[in-house]
């Protein structure tokens, strides 16, 4: 059995890339072909030990240019197929820049709606099986949300919509503190929200704790239906919170952002 080692970027778990990459991880790391080995690795030092160690017969990078300093032409004196899950993907990268790399061997899309070739491989989003389904529906109607607060996320306009909507129901927001939440964005986004409640029956519920991914799975679970309003540039990479949203089952609105292709045409 070949052995493949799956490298995650391990600064802090408060980050979507590395919540993807375990994510990845855990839908692939069963697998009765491979023997594959996770790490997360922060240096090239490291790196090479795991190699020494491990003797990979291939090697998955989770990869995001700006977090992983460290991975640059070095990780080839470890001589093995070097495959990468990239992030902030646009859909005319396939054609233009992976065939130019010769960073990685291959590439892994995790979007079953991309284009492919000799190098890009596509293959569906890890999603969590959730077992404990609920047929009951709350009293007052309850509106959820998932994601780490950035302003394109629009967290601000389901309330101001449930607001309008509704005179008596529950917000469900959780958004916890990224790890690279440098501007203070959270705290921002939810004033921003606050902002837009005007009936005294609207309650808004936001959390900011960070959840494993069952527990947000099971949070989104409770609500009646949960929303993602995205208005973003075409440039960014796909939402992992529509995952969550979708192994909730629970229905989902959401608006015709670009960073739900994998679920959707743009």
């Amino acid at each position: 059995m070949k052995k493949i080692l799956y490298i995650n970027y391990g600064i802090t778990k408060s980050c979507g890339v590395y919540d993807l990459g375990l994510r990845h991880y855990n839908a692939i790391g069963q697998s009765k072909k491979y023997e594959i080995v996770y790490a997360e690795v922060n240096t090239i030092e490291h790196y090479f030990n795991l190699c020494e160690q491990e003797q990979p017969d291939g090697i998955i990078f989770n990869y995001l240019q700006g977090l992983s300093h460290w991975v640059d032409h070095r990780i080839h004196q470890y001589k093995c197929p070097k495959y990468c899950v990239p992030h902030d993907m646009r859909a005319n990268d396939i054609d233009s820049v992976f065939r130019r790399d010769d960073l990685f061997n291959y590439y892994i899309i995790l979007d079953c709606n991309s284009k492919e070739n000799d190098k890009v491989f596509k293959t569906d989003r890890p999603l969590k099986k959730f077992n404990h389904v609920n047929i009951y529906r709350n009293d007052i109607p309850k509106i959820g949300s998932f994601g780490f607060a950035l302003t394109h996320k629009n967290f601000d306009l389901i309330v101001r919509e449930v607001n309008r909507t509704f005179d008596e129901a529950e917000i469900n927001i959780h958004m916890p503190h990224a790890h690279f939440d440098f501007e203070n964005q959270t705290n921002e986004v939810i004033s921003r929200c606050k902002k837009e409640i005007t009936k005294e029956k609207i309650k808004l519920n936001i959390s900011t704790d960070f959840l494993s991914e069952d527990e947000v799975i099971e949070k989104l679970h409770f609500n009646d239906i949960n929303c993602l309003f995205y208005d973003a540039p075409r440039d960014l990479g796909i939402s992992s919170s529509l995952d969550f949203l979708v192994s909730a089952q629970k229905p989902i609105l959401i608006t015709k952002s670009p960073m739900f292709r994998s679920y959707s045409d743009e």
